[in-house]
């Protein structure tokens, strides 16, 4: 049987020391390893918008304002928009 070493690092964000298996890896170069605790990563992702495209006439859902379709961005807007708004 192996036993499980629980070693400690430090959150390259914040810098408070976590479990090394309850980080995130990022490999920066082939020689340096940045972790990054959950919370951190939790904090840094943006949730994903209700997007228009009015060159596509498109409704989508993304982090981003580029269309999907036309790689635009400069029709998108933001904003929850329904069928009846557009007619």
């Amino acid at each position: 049987m192996m036993p499980i070493l629980k070693t400690k690092v430090n959150c390259f964000k914040c810098g408070s020391a976590v479990d090394k298996n309850e980080t995130y890896l990022y490999q920066v170069t082939d020689r340096e390893n940045r972790y990054e605790c959950y919370a951190c990563f939790k904090a840094g992702r943006t949730a994903k918008r209700e997007l228009f495209c009015g060159r596509c006439k498109y409704k989508f859902k993304a982090r981003l304002p580029i269309c999907p379709y036309c790689s635009k961005s400069d029709e998108v807007i933001e904003g929850t928009l329904s069928v009846h708004d557009l007619l």
